[in-house]
């Protein structure tokens, strides 16, 4: 995508010249906010109204705050793709690079939450949903990932969390991973 376009043309187009979206409520104008990236993904919103998205290519994450300012987030996003905010107000991103983690984004620190699966890294986490109780599904195909692919299938659907009971010491993420193998290796949704 050359345009990240505010609003989302996929809620926009079913209710053209309608007022509102049943659950979603009412419904703008879509506009151009800003242009010159390579390919957008995302993107996710937070509770003061600013928008991350990351531009794959450049490995970015960029900012829309709530008045329409584009800003740098970071620029060393090993390549992120899905991005969705978890209860604590961290932001969290599948990166290709075979990783999930949750940046804090007021000190714009980053946090690895898990890296691997039985052993082996993820092969491109690229798409996540997270539950109420905090648990990440997210999806790792095989897009941009080494060959051979390092968990061996593509299409995978991986999803955990850690238990917050644990201490610190004892808490694995990989332990608390569980998998299965998808027919789509792109997009989640959850309701």
């Amino acid at each position: 995508m050359k345009y990240l376009w505010v609003g989302a043309c996929l809620l926009a187009a079913p209710a053209f010249g309608q007022a509102q979206i049943a659950g979603l409520g009412p419904v703008g104008e879509v506009k151009k906010a800003h242009t010159g990236f390579d390919f957008t993904e995302g993107p996710a919103a937070d509770t003061a109204g600013n928008v991350y998205f990351s531009d794959i290519p450049k490995a970015t994450i960029h900012k829309i705050d709530a008045a329409g300012k584009l800003s740098v987030f970071t620029n060393k996003s090993n390549t992120s793709n899905g991005l969705m905010f978890n209860a604590k107000g961290e932001l969290v991103a599948c990166e290709m690079e075979g990783a999930i983690v949750a940046w804090d984004v007021a000190k714009a620190s980053r946090r690895v939450i898990s890296r691997e699966y039985e052993g082996k890294r993820y092969n491109a986490p690229n798409d996540l949903v997270i539950d109420k109780a905090g648990g990440v599904y997210f999806t790792d195909p095989s897009f941009r990932a080494p060959k051979p692919l390092p968990q061996e299938k593509n299409g995978r659907l991986l999803c955990g969390r850690q238990r917050q009971r644990d201490p610190p010491s004892r808490r694995s993420s990989e332990s608390q991973w569980r998998s299965a193998v998808a027919r789509r290796e792109n997009s989640l949704c959850h309701s």
